[in-house]
């Protein structure tokens, strides 16, 4: 935390130190239940969603105006995907 604060000095962005420590303790906490939630029951089979309740939920076409076509893969729809506008080097 220490050092992304003084990078992020140094290159002139704001940093909520309080926000991004809550933000850090939060994943914590979450990793330390989970942890604790596996160790209970070893053998339970966790909840892993397929690539297709991730791809309805964040559906990626082409054109970016509707559904995806069920024959295009994860991975081109990836590579489709819009990029940000990001300033050019």
């Amino acid at each position: 935390m220490e050092q992304y604060y003084a990078e992020a000095v140094i290159n002139g962005w704001s940093v909520d130190r309080h926000q991004e420590e809550a933000v850090v303790d939060l994943f914590a906490q979450n990793i330390y239940r989970a942890g604790k939630e596996f160790l209970s029951n070893p053998m339970q089979t966790p909840f892993v969603p397929s690539w297709n309740r991730v791809i309805s939920a964040y559906p990626i076409s082409r054109n970016n105006s509707g559904p995806p076509s069920s024959r295009t893969t994860v991975e081109t729809r990836v590579r489709q995907r819009p990029r940000k506008n990001l300033p050019r080097v």
